[in-house]
């Protein structure tokens, strides 16, 4: 999640190169974590664009389209960041979160008894 003191407000800006861009693992440490994690969600934000076809790789779900799945929904909770979409221009991660936990089974396991309390 991103940290609240890095939170834009409306007279600051967090700096967002691509992620690509970012060669060495000593420039990383140059970027604050807010910075690195928005780098990371631009990068999912491309790769979705590029393949268009609502997953990340092909055209059905994979782990990897759960892992992030995951991150994304840990975001979107009420004390974290619920409008990130909207907040940091990522339309199509925001698209990508609502059709996840709109399949069935995604849908059945959030609002289940069997998944675990999440804790601030």
């Amino acid at each position: 999640a991103l940290p609240t003191e890095s939170t834009p407000t409306s007279t600051q800006t967090i700096r967002r190169p691509k992620y690509e861009d970012v060669q060495r693992l000593q420039a990383m440490n140059d970027y604050t974590r807010a910075e690195v994690t928005l780098m990371a969600l631009d990068f999912f934000e491309r790769q979705l664009e590029r393949t268009n076809t609502g997953w990340l790789v092909g055209n059905s779900c994979t782990y990897v389209d759960l892992g992030l799945f995951y991150i994304l929904f840990e975001l979107s909770e009420e004390d974290n960041v619920p409008d990130f979409d909207v907040r940091f221009h990522l339309p199509r991660l925001g698209q990508f979160l609502t059709a996840v936990s709109e399949q069935t089974h995604i849908k059945d396991y959030i609002h289940s008894p069997r998944r675990m309390p999440r804790y601030s």
